[in-house]
């Protein structure tokens, strides 16, 4: 009530299917008991305010003691209650799992094709191709989900999405070092270009991220290697060909 026609939107929680986010075994049904204390809470405050489904994380692993695959989840989540959940959320967040793949490629009848050296061979799959998590076109899977529940007249939001491009990457993000500065401003793009034509579905966007590279990180961090500017504040590729597209 405070933030009343000053907040547009609030996002009920965070990567929900993973133990991390979670903090505790990944369960679905407890999160929607949480969804709808959100949704009434924020709608008794505010009724005009966009509450969206807490954006889930791509994992490509089944285990409620580390994580549930995403599509999977949400499947969980439809399910319970027969769906009730549709009354809670007015939008799905998404945060679509980019890696060193293409915004038009998609496993397993588009898979990723290009270079892969030997030292990534075994990694997630040679080189993070062989799961659909690993693909932005994974929310075109989850919206498949909302469709099967008569869910599909909402929007999908974009809260987190982007792709890493850092030379030196951590343990668990390596695929970012196959990701140049220019990679990342052309896949960038090409997301919203598909966006626009593809997906009617599609509401607000949010890339990761803009400006973690200026917190002093070291460059090794992989936040600093999402970012469209540099730690001088300098602008990265990405930024450029971001603001020249078109806004409308």
């Amino acid at each position: 009530r405070h933030y009343k026609g000053k907040v547009q939107a609030y996002e009920i929680w965070n990567e929900e299917n993973l133990r991390g986010e979670s903090g505790g075994l990944v369960n679905a049904p407890q999160y929607i008991e949480l969804l709808k204390q959100g949704y009434s809470g924020v709608k008794w405050g505010d009724p005009s305010a966009v509450v969206l489904f807490g954006a889930l994380t791509p994992t490509g692993v089944n285990n409620p003691e580390v994580a549930v695959d995403d599509v999977k989840y949400l499947q969980q989540i439809y399910a319970y209650q027969g769906g009730v959940v549709k009354n809670y959320f007015d939008a799905l967040a998404a945060h679509p799992g980019s890696n060193s793949n293409t915004p038009d490629q998609l496993y397993p009848e588009s898979p990723g094709t290009g270079h892969c050296p030997a030292k990534y061979a075994s990694q997630e799959g040679t080189c993070w191709r062989n799961q659909p998590s690993f693909y932005f076109r994974r929310i075109e899977q989850q919206y498949a989900v909302m469709q099967g529940n008569s869910d599909g007249g909402k929007q999908m939001w974009l809260t987190e999405f982007g792709w890493d491009s850092t030379p030196s990457a951590p343990n668990g993000y390596e695929y970012a070092e196959l990701i140049s500065p220019e990679q990342q401003a052309q896949y960038l793009v090409r997301a919203f270009d598909k966006s626009r034509t593809d997906y009617p579905w599609m509401g607000v966007m949010c890339v990761w991220n803009l400006n973690f590279s200026t917190l002093g990180l070291p460059a090794t961090d992989e936040k600093v290697g999402w970012s469209v500017l540099n730690a001088d504040w300098s602008p990265r590729p990405a930024f450029t060909a971001l603001a020249a597209i078109p806004k409308k």
